[in-house]
């Protein structure tokens, strides 16, 4: 697939005149964007990640939150300031044709790695609802869809996404105010006793900030698509402080119904929170999870596919949606057959953040700061 890559790069020789996107989103729709890329699978798995915490998981994503934040608004500044490209570009920009590619290849890397995780754990999701189903089957058939929607284009995808975390979210809170005020189902004394311990705390914090670097993640490829950077960038901001409301209030409703014991063996403790407030209504709730999901899903589809265009100058991403996309698919069923571990995955996701993540993050701020200010 890289040959076939690097014979199509050859002939888009007017890649080297940077094209504008056409497509633009704007700030309303940039906070709803943030809101898709991180909660829809999220809300599924963190009252029981956040659990490995004991019972201030809830302060370990709050601390993973304002760090990220900070260095979201830092890095989306400074690159949104230095110019109106892709971080790919810029890093091409900054570094040089062969040492930017380089230098960003993780990044490149790490996307496509996010997209395989993300379309494993919706099928994993859903093969507890359907037991019966063939995970290649649902994998084929996300990947269909998620391929169709990159298709479509960046602003219908946007667009639809809106209208999806809305009703996600909707559903979200009416769940969550049904178990509130159903007494025999929520006990706060099983919030107690609270021990702190700053160092489970701070290990928390490290998986938790994989799900906020996202935001910062994404938004850095689609600077193209921003309408209004510098509101773009308070709209992400206020994502990630939504976000972090949103996971504490999961995370101490499912110790208050669950106990923190039985929230950690639980794979999707909110669904089954679900199946207990909605008796027999449970099937709507997977629906608009599903469809959430699927939006999410298909946002990383085509960052996926825009990241690959950009690293190898590929004019058209479109050009190169079937080999990616396969790609994408084949490593995710691959993975669900091989049964990985949650904990393996955590340690991995950990890795990447410590090592690849954060390393290139700091680079980037370096030399935007110093060209930047000299430009």
């Amino acid at each position: 697939m890289i040959c076939l890559l690097l014979i199509i790069s050859t002939y888009n020789y007017s890649y080297l005149e940077w094209k504008k996107v056409k497509e633009k989103i704007s700030t309303y729709q940039v906070f709803w964007l943030s809101l898709a890329i991180v909660l829809p699978t999220l809300v599924l798995i963190v009252p029981r990640t956040l659990a490995e915490s004991e019972k201030l998981g809830w302060a370990s994503a709050v601390l993973a939150g304002i760090s990220t934040g900070v260095i979201q608004y830092i890095l989306l500044k400074l690159s949104f300031d230095f110019s109106d490209k892709s971080v790919i570009q810029d890093c091409m920009s900054l570094f040089g044709s062969i040492l930017g590619r380089i230098i960003i290849l993780p990044f490149v890397l790490i996307i496509l790695f996010d997209t395989t995780l993300i379309l494993y754990e919706i099928v994993a999701f859903v093969t507890v609802v359907m037991p019966n189903t063939s995970p290649i089957i649902i994998s084929i058939a996300l990947a269909v869809l998620a391929s169709y929607a990159t298709c479509t284009g960046f602003e219908s995808l946007t667009r639809i996404s809106v209208i999806a975390m809305f009703i996600m979210i909707s559903g979200t809170i009416i769940i969550l105010i049904i178990t509130t005020f159903n007494t025999n189902l929520f006990d706060f004394n099983r919030l107690k006793p609270v021990v702190f311990d700053l160092k489970t705390i701070i290990r928390g914090s490290i998986v938790s900030a994989d799900w906020f670097r996202l935001i910062l993640t994404l938004l850095l490829l689609f600077t193209p698509y921003l309408k209004n950077k510098n509101k773009a960038l308070k709209a992400s901001i206020l994502s990630n402080l939504f976000i972090q409301l949103i996971i504490v209030i999961l995370f101490i409703i499912s110790i208050a119904v669950f106990e923190i014991d039985l929230t950690k063996n639980m794979d999707f403790p909110f669904y089954d929170l679900t199946k207990l407030t909605t008796t027999g209504n449970e099937i709507i709730i997977f629906v608009i999870w599903l469809i959430a999901t699927t939006i999410k899903l298909a946002i990383f589809y085509f960052a996926s596919v825009f990241s690959v265009a950009e690293w190898f100058k590929i004019n058209n991403y479109k050009n190169i949606l079937i080999p990616v996309s396969f790609f994408l698919t084949i490593i995710s069923i691959f993975s669900f057959d091989t049964s990985i571990p949650a904990e393996i995955i955590g340690i991995y996701t950990s890795g990447n953040l410590l090592l690849l993540y954060f390393p290139t993050y700091i680079i980037l701020i370096l030399f935007y700061f110093i060209l930047g200010f000299n430009k």
